[in-house]
C-alpha cells in the first residue's frame, strides 16, 4: 500500500530514512509523489529487480554519495550537513541476503565485515542502518558492531517481530527513542530513532523495509 506506507514516513518526520526493496514501482511512486519532493528534496535511489533496491531520502543536501558492492550486493555511503551541527554526519545504509544456508550465514558476516571496514575509515559521525536479516544477538551483528565500535538502537527486545532491522550509531551520539513503524495492514514496517549529539543537538533517522 504506497500511500499509507509514506504517509507513515511523513509523519515520522525523520530527517534521513533508507528504505529497502527498492523495485521499479516503488521508485516510480516516490518520483512522482510531491509531498516526498516537498518533504525529502533530496534522494538518490539504486533501482532494482530483487529484494536489493534502495532508495535514501533527506531532508538536507548530500555533501557526498557513493555506493559500494559486496560481491553483486549495492550499499550507499554518503554524508549530510544537519542545520543545527557544525559537522558532517555519515550513512552507510546496507541490505544484506537472508540466511537461508550456512553459506548464507557467512555472506553476511563476510557482508558486514566490509561495513565495518568501511565505517571505520570514516572519522566523522557516522550512523549504520538497513535490514542485516540477522538479530540484534546473533553473531554477525556482535561481532560487526564490535569490529565498527558502534552501539546499538536497540535497548529491548521486541516481542511481536523478528528483529533484523537496525540502525547503530557511533559513540558521538546517544539514542533517545526506538520505535517501530507500522500500519494497520502491517504491524511493522521499519524502525525510527531519535539521536542527540553529546552536545545537545538531535537528529533522526529511519529505516523501511
Amino acid at each position: 500500500d504506497f500511500d499509507s506506507t509514506f504517509n507513515l514516513i511523513l509523519n515520522s518526520n525523520a530527517d534521513l530514512i533508507s528504505l529497502q526493496e527498492v523495485n521499479p514501482d516503488w521508485y516510480n511512486y516516490i518520483k512522482n509523489n510531491p509531498y516526498i519532493e516537498k518533504y525529502y528534496p533530496y534522494d538518490t535511489s539504486i533501482v532494482r529487480m530483487d529484494f536489493l533496491g534502495m532508495t535514501i531520502l533527506s531532508k538536507y543536501q548530500f555533501l557526498k554519495i557513493d555506493t559500494f558492492n559486496y560481491e553483486h550486493i549495492p550499499n550507499f555511503i554518503g554524508c549530510i550537513k544537519h542545520d543545527s551541527l557544525d559537522e558532517k554526519i555519515y550513512f552507510v545504509s546496507t541490505h544484506t541476503t537472508p540466511p537461508v544456508s550456512l553459506k548464507a550465514y557467512s555472506d553476511i558476516r563476510n557482508h558486514l565485515e566490509q561495513v565495518a571496514d568501511t565505517v571505520n575509515s570514516i572519522s566523522d559521525p557516522i550512523f549504520a542502518l538497513g535490514d542485516y536479516q540477522v538479530v540484534p544477538w546473533s553473531d554477525e551483528i556482535l561481532s560487526f558492531r564490535q569490529k565498527a565500535n558502534l552501539e546499538d538502537s536497540r535497548r529491548d527486545i521486541p516481542t511481536s517481530y523478528f528483529p533484523h532491522d537496525h540502525i547503530f550509531f557511533s559513540k558521538q551520539f546517544e539514542c533517545l527513542e526506538l520505535q517501530s513503524i507500522g500500519s494497520q495492514k502491517t504491524t511493522h514496517l521499519g524502525i525510527l530513532g531519535k539521536y542527540q549529539r553529546k552536545k545537545n543537538e538531535t537528529i533522526s533517522t529511519g529505516t523501511i523495509e
